[in-house]
């Protein structure tokens, strides 16, 4: 599959670079403790975010200028990015390589290219049972021809957790590669496995075993690789802030007389909004003290929602909360600092607010939420990190007994594909 080239910007420091590396196999958690597959869900998470915020949009993201890279922006009517150019400086800007985006009537994903000079590759998606991506397949340009050399088959439960991957190669015929898989327990993914096929078998080699609090949230992620058995290779434990944010996360990556050694840490310090304005790492080779190695900063717009902002999921990390309009980060690593800052501009005019007399009451809410002005034909309920947490289908009145109190965005489709969006806070 195509790599996810958000968070693109300035070097990452050592330890990111050493966590990002033991999670291949792992699935995707928010600093909020919720887990997701992150197969393919980070591939279109932003296009969601999108479609989701279409109708609140006053500003949309021009362009990010760092200290060695640029990206430049550009969209459709209905705000869906279509095109990022991307640049590296050498003396001055040079031309690196090209993101473009396809969709359909509907807004949903169905092709994302990559291209430089010489080389070009992409992925189309297909879709059944609604939103959910069935199938993906991976082409290469050869001269003038695209050319198939991959798929990926994927395949959901119920409630719209990725269940299974598998990947292929085409030789004579599809010929299965790699596959993963992912269980859940009450909505909470409980394991992941990543296998490889070989001599007419499934073979696993990798397992990411998660484990939760009292207040749902993730408290530890196990890995192991497969030696006949599994055998337990390191492990990452999350501690959280009175808000229920990933406050602190340590890394042990040598187990030893049946004992964790700490060699990683991650920390996070939020503004009053939610947004995460520190995080720092922190290594400990020498398995005695704890030395600060890097830090980023982020400065936001606090008079700005996140919601008003058209293209700002294609560069952040949606493992993070983002409540604001990013303003810009820096990284401070070995002595030196790297900026990366963010345009806008104005929305003129496009994909302009459709009148309704929706209403949704009450609000706040304590256990249901009714929708008058437009008959539902679907709707969808996101957490204030993006999640979808619920949907129902031909329902005006939704039953939130079962969700924890907070703020959440309602996403409502009526029967002619028209989208209306509503905040409501769960009390």
């Amino acid at each position: 599959m195509m790599n996810n080239r958000k968070f693109r910007f300035g070097t990452l420091p050592a330890f990111l670079a050493a966590m990002a590396l033991t999670v291949v196999s792992a699935s995707a958690q928010n600093t909020n403790g919720q887990i997701t597959s992150n197969h393919l869900q980070s591939k279109i998470n932003q296009v969601e975010k999108w479609n989701r915020y279409a109708n609140t949009f006053s500003e949309v993201l021009d362009s990010v200028y760092g200290d060695f890279q640029k990206s430049v922006f550009e969209y459709d009517e209905h705000f869906n990015c279509v095109k990022i150019d991307n640049y590296w400086f050498y003396d001055s800007w040079m031309y690196d390589y090209t993101e473009k985006y396809a969709y359909d009537e509907r807004d949903r994903i169905t092709m994302i290219m990559d291209s430089t000079e010489g080389y070009a590759s992409k992925s189309v998606f297909l879709y059944e049972n609604g939103d959910w991506i069935s199938d993906e397949y991976e082409y290469e340009l050869d001269g003038e021809d695209w050319i198939v050399f991959g798929k990926y088959t994927y395949e959901y439960d119920t409630d719209g957790h990725m269940v299974l991957s598998v990947g292929y190669a085409l030789e004579e015929d599809w010929v299965p590669e790699s596959k993963m898989t992912w269980e859940y327990e009450d909505g909470k993914l409980q394991n992941d496995i990543y296998y490889y096929h070989g001599e007419n078998s499934w073979n696993p080699i990798t397992r990411n075993d998660y484990y939760y609090n009292a207040e749902g949230l993730c408290r530890e992620r196990l890995q192991s690789h497969w030696e006949g058995d599994w055998t337990v290779g390191w492990k990452v434990e999350y501690e959280y802030d009175e808000a229920g944010n990933r406050h602190i996360e340590t890394t042990s990556t040598i187990y030893e007389l049946d004992d964790w050694v700490y060699t990683y840490m991650t920390e996070y310090l939020y503004d009053a909004n939610g947004n995460c304005y520190s995080l720092s790492g922190y290594y400990n080779d020498d398995l005695r003290d704890w030395e600060l190695e890097s830090t980023m900063t982020y400065n936001y717009d606090l008079a700005v929602p996140v919601e008003n902002i058209a293209g700002i999921w294609m560069v952040w990390d949606e493992e993070m909360p983002l409540h604001n309009k990013l303003l810009d980060w820096q990284l401070w690593a070995n002595d030196d600092a790297y900026t990366t800052t963010f345009y806008y501009s104005k929305c003129e005019g496009l994909n302009e607010k459709p009148e309704s007399l929706l209403a949704v009451y009450p609000n706040p809410a304590k256990d249901r939420v009714v929708i008058e002005g437009v008959e539902a034909a679907e709707v969808e309920v996101y957490n204030a990190i993006g999640q979808r947490v619920k949907m129902v289908r031909g329902m005006n009145e939704i039953n939130m007994a079962d969700l924890p109190q907070g703020v959440y965005l309602l996403r409502i489709a009526d029967a002619k594909g028209k989208v209306y969006t509503n905040k409501i806070t769960i009390q």
